[in-house]
């Protein structure tokens, strides 16, 4: 069903080169259009996901939409600045893809990777991948730990505001 965009998703993960730091999974009881409504709206992420004040995204000139191009700064609490997010795969209702870079936070060279695979009961499975370089020494050796911790509470959140269970793996 999404075999050509998952085929470019896959040469942008490869083109990147980086490491993978957070590979997290869940299920979903509800259906992959519902999870990816919530994830879709970019200014919607304080909602769900912890540390993160107040969002505004500047949309792709050419559609006005979110999508491609888009770039969604994230106001961040505990001093830890911004963090502008690009997108740079959307394919609705499969997922999408950005880089995330900020001054204050202690990694480079972030790709986010968060697909969405319907199965045969229902469910929808959702993975949500981390690749990236540490720096700034023992904070960049204990961020994937943190990072890893805030994405398992912002799945719990997303089922919470859809009403449905969640199962994290």
């Amino acid at each position: 069903m999404y075999h050509q965009e998952t085929m470019n998703l896959s040469l942008i993960e490869k083109a990147e080169k980086k490491p993978l730091r957070i590979q997290i999974n869940a299920k979903f009881a509800t259906t992959a259009e519902n999870v990816f409504g919530v994830i879709a709206d970019l200014d919607g992420i304080s909602k769900y996901f912890p540390m993160v004040r107040h969002a505004i995204t500047h949309h792709n000139s050419a559609t006005g939409c979110a999508g491609e191009g888009s770039v969604r700064v994230c106001k961040m609490s505990a001093g830890m600045g911004d963090i502008n997010e690009e997108i740079i795969w959307w394919n609705p209702p499969a997922g999408f893809a950005y880089r995330a870079s900020g001054t204050m936070i202690p990694i480079r060279d972030h790709l986010g990777v968060i697909t969405l695979t319907p199965d045969t009961q229902g469910y929808t499975r959702i993975e949500w991948r981390h690749y990236f370089e540490t720096r700034l020494g023992p904070l960049g050796w204990m961020f994937p730990f943190m990072m890893k911790r805030m994405c398992r509470e912002a799945l719990v959140n997303m089922a919470a505001s859809l009403k449905v269970s969640v199962e994290l793996s």
